[in-house]
């Protein structure tokens, strides 16, 4: 529940509110304690709003089935709470009803005028914890750039209570941005910082990137279903060369994992991968004869016969196993 103080601050808000701000409030009906705390908040804000905040009920969440708060003044519904907007997270909500309400006017930012021009839609997840002192400026950063683009779709989630979905996107610290299901951000992050990111969203180029974002936030299965998905094999190629040993093992592991899924996914970059044997870093030419073998294609059969002649004995050992897996299939 709301204190008094926090009250105080949402009638001074309201009083300036030039444009009422509807809390559409998504209930499940299961009235557990989450639910019905967050169903009294949203009757708090209505009771000291001065008619300003109306409650309607209703589901326009970006997670059907689950308890939320979306806020919306009739051109913006593109902003759901899945935490209570209490204590650390209370100004950047207040913030944003003061935003929708046009009692204030959101900050500027270098790219807004580019995000406004963002003619796709965006989903944007911004998982949050209690007790994470970075979390509230990222959320402002998030809800900053969603008051730009009624495209851009923002739910802030309780990374502790939606348990569920913190383990299916492997969520392990606060905050952590997850936009359109693969791009991903561990740690704060600035309003330009990730408007830059989106309006590239939708570029060729950007897919590496996001592809190594979510390696890095430990989601190697979501980024081989991206791969597969998209059939970009050539997008995993400049992680797997990557200097970083953690980076080419997170792309070694994403390549089985796709391989996995769809056993054709990686043939495009065959020729790609064949070259790779030719490398000085003998733990690439071993890891490379791997994948080779486990794509089983016999145009990599000359080269795998060339590196079972490797004088590093790693390498020498992972071709002919690739031989050996090439023959059996």
């Amino acid at each position: 529940m709301l204190s008094d103080n926090e009250l105080i601050l949402v009638q001074d808000v309201s009083r300036n509110i030039k444009r009422p701000v509807t809390l559409n409030v998504n209930l499940t009906g299961n009235q557990d304690a989450f639910e019905n705390n967050l169903a009294n908040i949203a009757r708090q804000l209505q009771g000291v709003s001065l008619d300003q905040i109306r409650i309607e009920e209703g589901d326009v969440s970006s997670f059907p089935g689950k308890p939320s708060l979306t806020l919306s003044n009739g051109e913006f519904s593109n902003i759901t709470y899945l935490v209570f907007p209490e204590g650390q997270e209370f100004g950047p909500f207040l913030d944003a009803i003061a935003w929708l309400g046009m009692a204030s006017d959101p900050p500027d930012f270098k790219y807004k005028q580019s995000i406004h021009d963002c003619a796709f839609p965006v989903e944007v997840w911004t998982f949050v914890a209690g007790a994470c002192p970075h979390c509230p400026d990222a959320v402002r950063s998030v809800l900053t750039v969603a008051l730009a683009n009624p495209l851009i779709r923002v739910s802030v989630i309780d990374s502790l209570y939606f348990e569920e979905i913190s383990e299916k996107y492997k969520i392990k610290s606060t905050p952590t941005i997850i936009v359109n299901d693969g791009l991903t951000f561990v740690g704060g992050i600035k309003t330009n910082q990730l408007a830059e990111k989106l309006i590239t969203l939708n570029d060729e180029e950007s897919m590496p990137e996001a592809l190594r974002s979510m390696i890095q936030a430990g989601r190697a299965e979501d980024a081989a279903a991206m791969l597969c998905d998209r059939q970009r094999a050539d997008a995993i190629v400049p992680i797997y060369l990557s200097n970083e040993f953690s980076q080419r093992m997170g792309a070694l592991l994403v390549m089985e994992e796709a391989l996995d899924r769809n056993p054709r996914i990686l043939d495009p970059i065959l020729d790609t991968l064949v070259d790779m044997l030719k490398s000085d870093d003998f733990g690439l030419r071993g890891d490379t004869a791997s994948i080779l073998g486990r794509i089983g294609l016999k145009d990599a059969v000359p080269a795998l016969r060339k590196a079972a002649e490797d004088e590093n004995p790693d390498v020498k050992e992972a071709a002919l196993e690739a031989l050996e897996n090439i023959e059996q299939a």
